[in-house]
């Protein structure tokens, strides 16, 4: 059948490098897709026939271009790294497929990898608005709700699971940068998590075997469940630390003992995280697993991110030093475990591009220098900060 007429596909060795890009670099911290499923349509070419299908596609090598040093993956006649993959994801007509949607899994999936590339882009409040209408188009066909689900696993079952966790996740974390309220809240939805289990056993040759993870081999999706965890943590602290006044008032979230008993429990509940991450997902620099040493990187830089969201507020001359000094302490120890977790990573992987991690780099120095404003030790301070060189910027 002929090729879809506004789909232009990259050629065939640069298509199959975007994919393995993709999925070793994109997909392993926040799992949309299921590559067996992904890479069978493939080779039927449903990407050719199939709109929404070909424009998950497209999207996967936008994504993927970003970690390919490939001049192929730039737009034409441009040495612009910041426009590598925008050839691909401009073919797709993003808003009609999103409006008009038929609420079919692939605009669901388009919504979720739209949103991670434009995240990337000079425009994420145009990614933030492309997970709250795919946030809207999952409602709409009851994904968010635990009953719409059978008792057995299914491949789509668990694809649409994936794509409303993602969409949280991203909705959380950039309504947490941004500082607009989040599309959805905890208590809208009630899906379980996605399956612990790699992508290659959910379909087996017999099907009592299906989704399940062999014995004492760990899970490489484990590292995106206990991200969510800490992203409902995340949820809980955007609902009443960072609540508007009017809020604040309403539900009597103020006052310094409201302030010690809310701190204390967040502080609480994250050591209770901390303490629940498996041992093949703790941050450990001399980690020789490629995957997991990536993934607990991640893993903690968004726990070290989170920390400083919590306390970060406290941090002010106009807090009693009594109450305030803990929360330095914190952020600036927060500060310096990324400023350390960063330059590992940077080192292993000198020129590997480390897109999820630059929002917390920034939110790092502008806490470590608001601390600093108050601290009276402030070269221990500014040391923390000064530390993240402009390489790591550059991720």
């Amino acid at each position: 059948q002929p090729e879809h007429k506004s789909y232009t596909f990259p050629e065939s060795d640069l298509f199959r490098l975007l994919i393995d890009a993709y999925f070793d670099n994109s997909n392993i911290i926040l799992p949309v897709l299921h590559r067996p499923t992904l890479e069978d349509g493939i080779r039927s070419g449903k990407h050719i026939t199939d709109e929404s299908f070909g424009g998950v596609i497209l999207l996967v090598c936008a994504i993927g271009a970003r970690f390919l040093a490939d001049s192929r993956v730039l737009l034409p006649g441009s040495n612009l790294r910041y426009s590598a993959g925008w050839t691909w994801f401009t073919q797709i007509d993003i808003p009609r497929l999103l409006m008009f949607s038929a609420s079919r899994l692939h605009d669901l999936q388009i919504a979720c990898l739209g949103a991670i590339y434009l995240a990337g882009c000079s425009m994420p409040a145009v990614g933030w608005n492309m997970v709250a209408i795919g946030i809207r188009i999952a409602q709409n066909i009851g994904v968010h709700k635990k009953h719409v689900y059978g008792s057995k696993p299914t491949v789509q079952d668990e694809l649409f699971k994936r794509s409303f966790w993602v969409l949280l996740f991203l909705d959380r974390w950039e309504s947490s940068t941004t500082g607009h309220p989040c599309t959805i809240q905890e208590e809208d939805f009630d899906l379980d998590m996605p399956v612990d289990c790699d992508d290659e056993y959910w379909l087996l040759p017999n099907p009592d075997l299906a989704f399940s993870q062999p014995t004492g081999q760990p899970s490489r999706v484990s590292a995106f469940i206990c991200n969510l965890r800490l992203c409902q943590i995340l949820g809980y602290a955007l609902r009443t630390i960072y609540a508007s006044k009017k809020a604040k008032r309403h539900f009597g979230f103020a006052g310094e003992e409201w302030e010690r008993r809310t701190i204390a429990n967040f502080d609480s509940i994250l050591n209770m995280w901390a303490d629940s991450v498996p041992d093949h997902l703790r941050w450990d620099p001399t980690r020789d697993q490629d995957v997991f040493y990536l993934q607990s990187g991640h893993l903690y830089a968004h726990f070290y991110d989170l920390q400083v969201l919590v306390h970060r507020p406290f941090i002010s001359p106009r807090k009693t030093p009594s109450h305030s000094f803990p929360s330095i302490a914190i952020c600036v120890n927060a500060a310096r475990s990324c400023t350390h977790l960063i330059d590992a990573l940077h080192k292993r992987w000198p020129k590997r591009f480390l897109p999820y991690l630059h929002v917390s780099i920034y939110r790092y120095l502008s806490s470590t220098m608001g601390a600093a404003d108050i601290c009276s030790s402030t070269e221990t301070t500014f040391g923390c900060w000064r530390g993240i060189s402009s390489r790591h910027l550059e991720c």
